[in-house]
């Protein structure tokens, strides 16, 4: 069997989005899983959601796919234009982890432009969500704004001593990597 390249995927994908992502979709969700379906989906949603994320969003939601890097492409991509609706669709997912997946993407792309919004709505997430997406805002924020990354996460309360190890880990990653200048 020919395995197709990535890259011919996404130029496929990029086509159809913009003549019918319907139709797209629904050929990419019916797909086998495996590496194809993943590449698909992953692509389908870089392009959707450059289009109609909400549409993208809906599409997932109305056929039951799960696919946890899709699901966090079209969060992370959506959130770029619209952090709240992206952040609340992923946080409405049904599957564990591809919740903790879109959510975090789209908390990430959040906190670059609004660390302090993207915080408080990560604050306010159950618990199962709550330590990932912490995590997520932490690793983004502190990379621009390390002391106050800092002084936010010494008052955010974790259920589990290895959640806040975790986003510890993130604070201290994120402030320790420094550009290389040539």
């Amino acid at each position: 069997m020919i395995n197709p390249k990535p890259e011919a995927i996404e130029a496929l994908m990029e086509s159809w989005v913009a003549s019918n992502p319907q139709q797209a979709a629904d050929w990419a969700g019916s797909l086998p899983a495996g590496t194809f379906r993943d590449d698909a989906l992953s692509a389908l949603m870089v392009h959707w959601a450059a289009r109609d994320p909400a549409g993208a969003a809906g599409w997932m939601s109305r056929t039951g796919v799960d696919d946890g890097e899709a699901a966090s492409v079209l969060a992370g991509s959506w959130a770029a234009t619209n952090p709240a609706a992206a952040a609340a669709w992923a946080s409405s997912m049904g599957n564990l982890e591809s919740r903790r997946l879109a959510v975090s993407s789209a908390v990430s792309t959040w906190a670059h432009t609004a660390p302090q919004t993207a915080a408080a709505f990560a604050e306010r997430l159950p618990a199962n969500d709550r330590a990932s997406a912490i995590t997520a805002v932490i690793s983004t924020w502190a990379a621009t704004a390390p002391s106050e990354a800092a002084a936010w996460l010494t008052q955010v309360p974790f259920e589990l001593p290895s959640d806040h190890a975790l986003a510890l880990g993130a604070l201290a990653s994120a402030c320790t990597i420094q550009p290389v200048y040539m």
